[in-house]
């Protein structure tokens, strides 16, 4: 069930951050042989998602004007739309204005990219196996998180954090 589609075994770890790369909500344990789309909807963020009690904050106004819009994550291809998921268009021919909100949300998708890069790259054994038990992985890849966190909240951020592809 592990055996993912590149050919080896792995536990998928889904995420989301805040502005700050700080990760505010992970769901890890998932079978590497499921789709993204998949795992998301079988997570506990997609059933409370769809149950609506995430305490997502209620729509606001965009500033100086009357039109209210609500908070929202930002997902990619994979994801279901939903009244607080975006994901981007995925029609081969898009319009300008398509192409725009496309660029739009990949560049407000850079914070949870960056907070999983800079996960890996402090917690290099995250880039290859890790010679535990399986039962022990969910435990130890949360705890990385947890760590991420409390680093980013005591010491802050620096240019050596970013992978180089992000720099």
């Amino acid at each position: 069930m592990y055996f993912n589609y590149k050919g080896y075994y792995s536990v998928v770890l889904q995420g989301i951050s805040d502005a700050n790369y700080k990760f505010i909500v992970i769901e890890v344990g998932a079978y590497g042989k499921q789709s993204d789309a998949g795992t998301f909807s079988d997570s506990n963020v997609y059933q409370r998602l769809e149950a609506n009690t995430l305490n997502i904050p209620e729509n606001e106004n965009i500033p100086l004007t009357d039109i209210s819009t609500p908070f929202v994550w930002l997902g990619d291809y994979a994801y279901p739309l939903k009244t607080n998921l975006l994901k981007p268009y995925s029609r081969k021919r898009l319009t300008v204005e398509e192409r725009i909100l496309n660029y739009r949300l990949s560049r407000a998708r850079r914070c949870v990219e960056c907070a999983f890069g800079t996960l890996v790259a402090k917690w290099r054994c995250l880039k290859t196996e890790l010679q535990i038990d399986p039962d022990k992985v969910d435990i130890v890849v949360k705890c990385v998180c947890l760590l991420h966190n409390i680093i980013i909240d005591k010491e802050g951020l620096t240019s050596f954090d970013f992978p180089e592809s992000s720099r």
